[in-house]
């Protein structure tokens, strides 16, 4: 099928020849503008399963190991990689001397202010980052973004544990608020809104990478790279390219073949739609790997024992839903609701009670799920109201929010619907 494309702009093709310059491999394929969602990356020809259509050389990219030395040496050593490379970038003049022709096809700020929750305005945002709120500051982002509810009141945990697909947006803004400190210790002159938007390039735009005879970083963020030319590529959720790195170069080779004019994706991990719109500014119509996190619905009623009991046992948190219904630890705390400690403890051994009741736990489960429509609906009745008012009728962030919530509530029907 041929698609209506045009040349992405002679800054686009001015990178290209330099690129080309740099040992980078482009077979077949070019940058081009699609209606509605920008620059990617199309087939010029038809294209075959199993073609390496970009290679990259890992010299020809952002590593760690291209930062030169003595700018590393600047900073402590538990300077976050991503840090590191936006501090490059903004605050040398080594980057934009090697770097230019890619660094003139990157997003603007503005661009980014369009797409970006963590620099939308608050009545967006909540009080998302803890920071001054305008008078309208109840949470329209999701709460596996924003951390914030509309309809329920959030139970503080003791008991910490690891929940890496909620509370987004404040995490990230934590990420950045780190990376900055460090930074400014050394270049006290850097600007605040200069460095956030280098931050994001590298947010956007990095590539998983770990040099060749380092270990695995401790924080997976650390393992990054950006990619010149392969940044072109665009998400898709399964059938991308195969991306593949070795010591010598980074690849990108076709899993299916493409007519002319056809756009051509990588997959950016299995993500959540709440992942996607958080740190790259979109919400894609189809994704098998969406889900949500029922944590702070159902941690609100446990008491502290019960909490402590989940913890102990390690069934604290991360209660996943898909359009396939509930993980197995949301089961779990299902039965924690009307067992006793003994028998929630023989049933999590394997063991099954006599008070085990697969009605009964569904039931609860779904009384979770509607607590989570519910919410759905208060937000979309919010934006509707603010989208009536004069102030901010004209705002482009209203559509992918609706779209967002439309998607939470299919997700939990079809998760209902799985129970029955």
């Amino acid at each position: 099928m041929h698609h209506s494309t045009t040349s992405a702009g002679p800054e686009h093709e001015k990178f290209t020849e330099w690129a080309i310059s740099q040992g980078i491999e482009i077979n077949g394929v070019a940058p081009m503008r699609f209606p509605g969602q920008g620059v990617g990356i199309a087939a010029q020809r038809k294209i075959h399963a199993g073609e390496v259509v970009v290679r990259v050389p890992i010299s020809a990219m952002l590593t760690t190991k291209s930062v030169p030395s003595t700018f590393r040496e600047k900073f402590p050593d538990n300077i976050p990689v991503q840090g590191l490379y936006a501090a490059y970038i903004c605050c040398t003049e080594e980057f934009p001397e090697r770097y230019g022709p890619w660094r003139a096809v990157w997003p603007s700020r503005q661009d980014f202010e369009e797409i970006l929750p963590m620099l939308w305005p608050e009545h967006f945002k909540g009080n998302a980052s803890g920071r001054s709120v305008s008078s309208v500051s109840y949470p329209l982002l999701p709460p596996s973004i924003s951390g914030l509810w509309n309809t329920i009141s959030k139970r503080p945990i003791k008991h910490a544990y690891k929940a890496e697909h909620q509370n987004l947006l404040p995490e990230q803004e934590k990420r950045l608020d780190k990376a900055y400190h460090i930074i400014k210790q050394v270049f006290q002159d850097v600007d605040k809104e200069l460095y956030t938007y280098y931050w994001l390039i590298v947010d956007t735009r990095s590539f998983h990478h770990i040099p060749p005879g380092t270990s695995p970083p401790e924080d997976h963020n650390d393992a990054m790279a950006l990619c010149p030319f392969g940044d072109y590529f665009n998400h898709i959720d399964e059938g991308g390219c195969e991306v593949s790195f070795d010591e010598d170069y980074y690849t990108f080779k076709t899993s299916k073949s493409y007519d002319k004019g056809e756009e051509i994706f990588i997959s950016y991990g299995n993500h959540s739609c709440d992942i996607l719109l958080n740190q790259y500014g979109f919400v894609p119509a189809v994704n098998k790997w969406d889900d949500l996190f029922l944590d702070d619905i159902v941690l609100k009623d446990f008491s502290s024992k019960k909490i402590e009991a989940l913890s102990i046992d390690r069934y604290l948190g991360n209660y996943q839903i898909t359009t396939k219904g509930p993980c197995y630890r949301t089961e779990v705390a299902a039965c924690m609701k009307y067992m006793t400690l003994d028998d929630w403890n023989q049933h999590i051994l394997g063991y099954q009670p006599a008070s085990f009741d697969q009605k009964k736990t569904n039931s609860i489960i779904a009384a979770w799920i509607r607590e989570y429509i519910h919410e759905a609906e208060v937000a979309l009745s919010k934006l509707t109201a603010l989208r009536r008012s004069r102030k901010y009728s004209g705002e482009p962030q209203f559509d992918v929010i609706s779209m967002r919530w439309k998607q939470i509530v299919e997700l939990c029907n079809a998760a209902l619907e799985a129970l029955d």
